[in-house]
């Protein structure tokens, strides 16, 4: 088995299936299609090469300490503007180790590679509890691109209600199970809505959108399209090889103003 690792990639991937005892792929010693999992980072260029009115669902975010700078991120919150809040996440961790929120910048103190992206501090809230939407994807050919996505899928809920106060209790601003099972509200009922523990279907979900009154076909729609925008940035770069299947999981957080603009006008 041959893996390649697009601009380096993570150490800590690398560094997994060395021990697995798979291959590196090298091009002096592997024709162009001789892999069987390549990994890819593209990211940064998609405001850059589409521009931002297309491509405004992505956060800004630096690569630090490669793309970092200081004033960027104080120059950001405009005096007399409101609170300006960013989440750092370290690039070689999983399971959300190791992230935190922060607004002042003495507060931002790292020993790692890490993502810091701007935080998005009014999400669309369930209950008072803060959700994301995993979306399973299969991408069976980039050239052409053809995209499957997973009708079913998880609906992943913080365990303690959102709250901009309280911004290093993890149970709180993160909505990833391997976080929450730990909390100390994971077996409590919570709010009636919810229920227990931290998941939904995605079944479930739509059956709460229509309990509201949300225009499910639109939310798809703009789901959909992050998903194709997405790949569309990498499929330039994509060898065209008939032995490749992608298997993506992608995390959808809708805020605020994304649910206003979907609910259904009476």
């Amino acid at each position: 088995m041959v893996f390649r690792l697009h601009d380096a990639g993570p150490e800590l991937l690398r560094g997994v299936l060395l021990e697995w005892g798979w291959e590196e792929y090298h091009d002096r010693r592997w024709e162009q299609e001789d892999w069987n999992f390549h990994c890819m980072h593209n990211l940064k260029t998609m405001r850059a090469t589409f521009g931002s009115s297309l491509y405004d669902f992505n956060p800004k975010a630096l690569i630090l300490p490669d793309n970092f700078t200081r004033s960027w991120l104080s120059n950001t919150r405009v005096r007399g503007s409101p609170s300006c809040y960013w989440i750092c996440k370290p690039v070689d961790l999983s399971r959300s180790r190791g992230i935190f929120i922060f607004e002042k910048m003495r507060n931002l103190l790292y020993d790692c590679a890490v993502v810091v992206q701007k935080y998005i501090s009014e999400p669309l809230l369930i209950s008072g509890y803060k959700f994301d939407l995993r979306i399973y994807v299969c991408v069976k050919s980039f050239h052409p691109l053809t995209v499957y996505i997973y009708q079913e899928g998880l609906v992943r809920f913080a365990t303690e209600k959102y709250t901009l106060t309280s911004l290093s209790i993890p149970y709180v601003h993160l909505t990833k199970s391997s976080i929450n099972k730990l909390g100390p509200f994971y077996h409590a009922p919570n709010e009636r809505v919810v229920g227990r523990g931290c998941k939904w279907t995605l079944g479930k979900f739509r059956h709460f959108l229509h309990s509201q009154d949300v225009n499910e076909l639109l939310l798809w729609q703009r789901i959909n399209n992050i998903i194709t925008l997405t790949l569309l940035t990498i499929t330039p770069s994509s060898p065209a090889c008939h032995n490749r299947t992608e298997l993506l999981g992608f995390d959808i957080l809708p805020d605020v103003s994304f649910w206003r603009s979907t609910r259904n006008p009476h």
